[in-house]
């Protein structure tokens, strides 16, 4: 989130000041991490390992495919 605040949205209306895009990036990522950790302290205590698990889930979904047809091709 904090490197797409920087790079994106920042270098969109500032394409000229790229001198100044590393400190925006700094900021948007410590932004971003304050973020989610209160975002993380106003949830249930269950929702880490319901969050894991959907992740883990969505990531076996997505690479699982592609190990499966490396040994195919």
């Amino acid at each position: 989130m904090g490197a797409s605040v920087g790079s994106d949205i920042y270098g969109t209306y500032k394409p000229r000041s790229r001198d100044k895009l590393t400190n925006v990036i700094r900021l948007g990522v410590l932004f971003s991490i304050l973020v989610s950790y209160i975002i993380c302290y106003m949830l249930p205590h269950d929702i880490i390992a319901r969050g894991t698990s959907i992740f883990m889930g969505i990531c076996a979904a997505a690479f699982l495919p592609a190990y499966f047809c490396i040994g195919y091709l």
